[in-house]
């Protein structure tokens, strides 16, 4: 197993702090977003984007020490090295084309030494990922990637940082990083405003699971039928992806996934043939870590049932023992040690 729910009991909650951009940073952001960029493959676009607080400025390139990997680990980009920089040094940023999959995103400096998280680049999708840059003197103006926030767009439209549901996005992952903050109010307004965006469907998911418990399932009937709709999107648009399917095993966990409910899921379009595992039902051989710290909580809590739910010396395997506990985002310390994958 590669972890404990004790270890879980005892999670810091350290507030982390809201480092939005400013309202310059965002519309160099939408026009970043719009410029053709280099190409690591085909079928999506991702935009890597760093800032400074307003009012500040970093020494030497914006974009310096942030860096984007294969999931075995090989250096695919460094945003100092590829990335547009304004002349202030108060962003950086690339547009490129990617291959939908799981990539690490690796940010050196700061008080724990170089740390990653994985980020999911979906197919058809222009993800977005904004990353602040801490300037206080614990962590000398370094990327601070549990700031992050990584948000989904329609691939061809760019980055459009005035459309309504990202201000709710900025709120809903901010809260994820405390789970004492959520509210019933404003999950259901992450579901009816998840649309367009099936991963703010995922972030409202975990703040639910979250909800259920602490307050048990019998006040969430209305919101878990919210749920339900929100996760067939997740599916249809972005298939099995671990975050997904983390929310199924909590739900599970809760014994708050109704049979009807499963069934529609197992129907999304998203969703392979009958002959594949389904792994809510008989976990069993993940290797890829999730994005987020709530569906890690899942899979720690689901290991006491499945023992093998995790590969062993798999990627998500060996991250157990380097695994930061602040924050929203799975962030661990970059370990000497490679990963098998």
């Amino acid at each position: 197993m590669i972890g404990s729910p004790d270890s879980l009991a005892t999670r810091r909650h350290t507030p982390v702090p809201t480092l939005r951009p400013t309202v310059a940073q965002l519309e160099s952001a939408r026009d970043l977003a719009r410029e053709a960029g280099d190409s690591l493959g085909q079928g999506a676009e991702l935009l890597l984007f760093a800032h400074a607080p307003a009012g500040t400025q970093v020494e030497g390139h914006a974009g310096a020490g942030l860096t984007l990997h294969s999931r075995s680990g090989e250096l695919l980009l460094d945003l100092g090295e590829n990335g547009v920089s304004d002349e202030l040094g108060s962003w950086a940023g690339l547009n490129v084309e990617m291959a939908p999959g799981s990539y690490r995103l690796r940010a050196a400096g700061g008080p724990e030494g170089p740390t990653e998280l994985m980020l999911t680049v979906s197919a058809d999708h222009h993800t977005h990922v904004l990353v602040p840059r801490r300037m206080d003197a614990r962590f000398g103006g370094a990327a601070f990637l549990q700031g992050a926030q990584v948000l989904l767009g329609k691939l061809g439209d760019g980055f459009n940082h005035d459309r309504p549901e990202l201000d709710l996005a900025w709120r809903i992952i901010s809260a994820l990083g405390r789970p004492q903050r959520h509210d019933w109010k404003t999950i259901s307004e992450v579901f009816r405003a998840s649309l367009d965006s099936p991963l703010l469907a995922l972030y409202g998911a975990h703040a639910l699971l979250e909800l259920l418990r602490t307050d048990g399932k019998e006040r969430a009937e209305d919101t878990l039928a919210l749920l339900e709709e929100a996760l067939i999107r997740c599916l249809e648009r972005l298939g099995p992806l671990p975050d997904v399917l983390a929310v199924l095993m909590g739900l599970r966990l809760q014994d708050a996934l109704d049979p009807r409910m499963l069934k529609r899921m197992e129907q999304a379009s998203g969703l392979a043939g009958p002959s594949e595992v389904r792994v809510w039902e008989r976990p069993e051989g993940w290797t890829a870590p999730p994005m987020l710290y709530a569906s890690w909580r899942v899979v720690v809590e689901s290991c006491i049932q499945s023992p093998r739910l995790v590969r062993s010396g798999s990627l998500l395997d060996q991250v157990a023992e380097q695994v930061l506990l602040d924050g929203p985002w799975l962030c661990w310390r970059v370990s000497s040690r490679p990963a098998r994958v």
